[in-house]
């Protein structure tokens, strides 16, 4: 799965992120979604948040790792895209928390912070198991480097995985809690498939739905 495009300039290819550049794919996210709804939500204090969501961010690229689809673009990396396969949306692949230092996770955000993310969770969880196919491929994270968005990094990440998806007919689903994310991912190919709000103040999300094209 190759898709060049132009990014400052300069023709990139998506690739497979490797091991040894885990730390600065797990920097890149936080920087994406340090002014993210859910996370402004989840950890409101500025400080505390720089400082939890890099430790989120690195266990949520470890766990893209252990699941085998996590895709990068540019050098330095501009963008990543970790992929859920068939079956795997909720599935406990780490069930100690060794492989993605899960209690560092917990330690980092805190408990009230936990507390929002554990009914998160409790509210987005049922309408996977309901939106998504038999067979399909679930998108939880999609990221670009604040400085390299509206440059191409996050189509090219999306246009690589579609080309593979289309070909053999499989859908995938989606939720994002940023409205200005809606409208994107509609000219992506998704559509809604539900919209909300999460409990105790919480934003607003829409989860979304893409059928493959011919």
């Amino acid at each position: 799965m190759t898709d060049h495009v132009r990014i400052a300039g300069e023709a990139a290819a998506v690739r497979a992120l490797r091991d040894d550049r885990v730390e600065e794919a797990a920097a890149m996210m936080a920087r994406a979604f340090f002014d993210y709804p859910m996370w402004t939500w989840i950890l409101p204090d500025e400080t505390h948040r720089r400082e939890a969501l890099l430790v989120s961010a690195r266990a949520s690229v470890l766990w893209g790792r252990i699941l085998g689809h996590t895709f990068v673009i540019g050098e330095p990396l501009s963008g990543l895209a970790i992929w859920a396969p068939p079956g795997m949306a909720d599935a406990d692949v780490d069930p100690d928390g060794s492989r993605t230092h899960w209690d560092d996770v917990v330690r980092a955000i805190g408990p009230d912070g936990m507390r929002k993310f554990e009914a998160m969770i409790e509210v987005q969880r049922p309408l996977r198991e309901k939106h998504i196919p038999a067979g399909g491929w679930y998108l939880p994270w999609l990221g670009v480097e604040p400085a390299a968005q509206r440059t191409g990094s996050g189509t090219a990440l999306l246009r690589d995985m579609f080309a593979r998806l289309d070909a053999e007919g499989v859908a995938t689903y989606l939720e994002t809690e940023k409205a200005a994310n809606v409208p994107y991912y509609l000219k992506h190919g998704y559509a809604l498939a539900h919209e909300g709000e999460l409990p105790d103040g919480g934003p607003a999300f829409w989860s979304m739905r893409r059928e493959p094209t011919s």
